[in-house]
């Protein structure tokens, strides 16, 4: 009996023992099982993580390239993304070769296709990410006529003009003689008006308007002309003539409104709000500002008792440089030359050979009676630049005068630029001149894809001399420009004309039987911030031209494009890869 409890109790130890193993075993599984789900959960967050700032490089990058895009700017080619502590870099690269398309209808573009890949690490685990983006670029230069705001062309002689015409507001046409649109594009975001915005008086004089794909042209019919009831003639006015008052607009002496009857006209050629035009964002006044606002996260400070941006310490300033005040191989201060680098250039060549050394800057003074006072002028000669050794390597030459204010318009001038040594891009925020001829090229020099970008553009011919005082008006003669301009204006208001796009260069001469001929893109971005004297006729402001003006041609070529031309972009993901 004894023995057998105690075979009983050895048994029931036994099982005791193999159920204490069995539970510490079951347990070390569940605890190594634990392990290896905290492991591999480790290792799946690390990979989230990794790929996620990845991902975020690629997106910086993809920013980046569209941004440089739309500026005109060398695209960039690579980068760095951070988030807290971590950091990822980014390369950008060209995948197969540039290709000519026509993004827009009427204008060529540049597209061609990159591949932005970026790799991170976080706690051993590595991704790479990668995104193949296809990026359009239309030169906004390709326009004849950009107008962000509503557009004029008035003309007092007949003015044609070949090239997209576009307007992001309204758009007002007439003429004294006759304005002929030989193009396939003309686009008015807002309406289409026969008047005047000044006055609302409807215009004269015979518009002409192409009929898209073919050489015939079409009129946009004065009120006058139209022979039915209109408030301004053909245009965004009209909703129709229905003689028979049957409904329709079929039937024989009927004649349908703008809507339809304006394509029906000129088959698409000009298009309207009533036509759904689309708008393009055109450039900020801010692109021409040598310093533009950025509280607390800056570089300079603004000293209002010397009128200077000072440079501090990185982050701590509330304005940063303007885009193309940083981006110039040459910024001219003050009639003070630096490179890119801030290092002034001080010893300049012996250009022409008298022994003394040639200095293409300069101080000028003459009366502007727009302005209706004398103005200063740092001048710049182009010619005496360019035998210098200090042509700016990207193109672009940045110039500002610190005393030019709304009410002393003091600005910059260029002089000797009838041949240009090579692409040149001159900006400015201030009142921009040239004197004489420009870019037109010689024996030795071809004409150059050139532009310039003020805040307010002026054309004086090659006869003047500086002698202008208030009641006088000097003679002109006969002075070509080849380039594109992008400059403000003055808009017009009840009673109160701008001048219209005939006047968007603005003239200080005596132009009679003297022509203007300039080959370029007319681009009126912003309003001018400066230069804020209104338009007015005769007297000793100036007297009408023979304006041969146009589109110039070579910019047909998209690689023809002066250095930052702005760019009308678009970007398309064409794939994504994570590895």
């Amino acid at each position: 009996m004894l023995t057998r409890r105690k075979r009983q109790r050895g048994v029931a130890l036994l099982v005791s023992i193999v159920a204490m193993i069995c539970m510490i075993g079951l347990m070390l599984g569940l605890f190594y099982t634990s392990m290896g789900d905290h492991r591999q959960s480790m290792v799946n967050q690390a990979l989230v993580q990794a790929t996620a700032l990845a991902e975020g490089a690629t997106e910086q990058g993809n920013k980046e390239l569209i941004n440089a895009a739309a500026e005109g700017a060398p695209l960039p080619t690579g980068g760095s993304f951070t988030v807290g502590a971590l950091k990822a870099n980014y390369t950008i690269t060209p995948v197969g070769d540039q290709k000519i398309g026509s993004a827009l209808e009427g204008l060529k573009s540049i597209e061609q296709m990159y591949s932005i890949s970026a790799s991170a690490a976080i706690r051993g685990m590595h991704k790479r990410v990668e995104k193949l983006v296809n990026v359009t670029q239309v030169p906004m230069f390709q326009f004849a006529i950009f107008y962000d705001k509503d557009l004029e062309i008035l003309p007092g002689p007949s003015l044609t003009i070949h090239g997209p015409v576009h307007s992001n507001g309204d758009m007002y046409l007439g003429a004294g003689a006759t304005l002929s649109l030989d193009t396939d594009y003309v686009r008015a975001v807002g309406h289409v008006y026969r008047m005047r915005k000044d006055t609302k008086v409807p215009t004269d004089g015979i518009v002409d308007i192409k009929v898209y794909g073919t050489t015939k042209f079409a009129k946009m019919e004065s009120k006058k002309g139209l022979a039915v009831p209109s408030t301004s003639g053909f245009d965004s006015n009209f909703l129709g003539f229905d003689k028979n008052g049957d409904g329709d607009y079929f039937d024989k002496g009927d004649l349908a409104g703008w809507t339809l009857g304006a394509l029906d006209l000129w088959k698409g050629t000009i298009r309207s709000a009533e036509h759904s035009a689309k708008d393009f964002a055109a450039p900020e006044a801010e692109r021409i500002q040598a310093y533009v606002s950025a509280p607390g996260g800056g570089d300079y400070v603004y000293d209002a008792g010397t009128n200077k941006y000072i440079e501090v310490a990185p982050g701590t300033g509330d304005y940063s440089m303007g885009v193309l005040n940083e981006a110039a191989d040459i910024r001219i201060v003050d009639g003070h030359v630096y490179k890119n680098d801030g290092t002034e250039i001080t010893a300049w060549p012996d250009v022409n050979g008298d022994g003394n050394p040639d200095n293409p800057i300069s101080e000028g003074t003459f009366y502007d009676a727009r302005e209706e006072m004398y103005v200063k002028t740092t001048d710049i000669d182009i010619g005496i630049l360019a035998q210098s050794g200090n042509w700016p390597a990207n193109g672009l030459v940045y110039a500002m005068r610190t005393d030019a204010t709304v009410s002393q318009p003091n600005g910059i001038r260029l002089k000797n630029g009838a041949a240009l040594a090579g692409a040149l891009t001159v900006a400015t925020e201030d009142p921009l001149y040239t004197w004489g001829d420009y870019n037109i090229g010689d024996a030795h020099t071809d004409q150059q894809p050139a532009s310039i970008m003020c805040d307010a553009m002026n054309v004086l011919s090659s006869k003047w001399d500086d002698t202008k005082s208030a009641g006088t008006l000097p003679h002109a003669q006969p002075t070509k420009l080849n380039v594109c301009i992008m400059t403000g204006g003055t808009p017009s208001t009840d009673g109160s004309y701008s001048g219209g796009f005939e006047n968007l260069p603005r003239f200080h001469e005596l132009w009679t039987g003297s022509p203007a001929e300039i080959r370029g893109s007319f681009i009126y971005a912003w309003d001018s911030q400066i230069a804020k004297g209104p338009w007015a006729y005769g007297g000793d402001r100036y007297q009408a031209l023979s304006r041969d003006w146009d589109y110039w041609t070579a910019l047909d070529d998209p690689n023809f494009m002066p250095p930052f031309t702005p760019m009308i972009s678009f970007c398309k993901r064409v794939m994504w890869l994570s590895r």
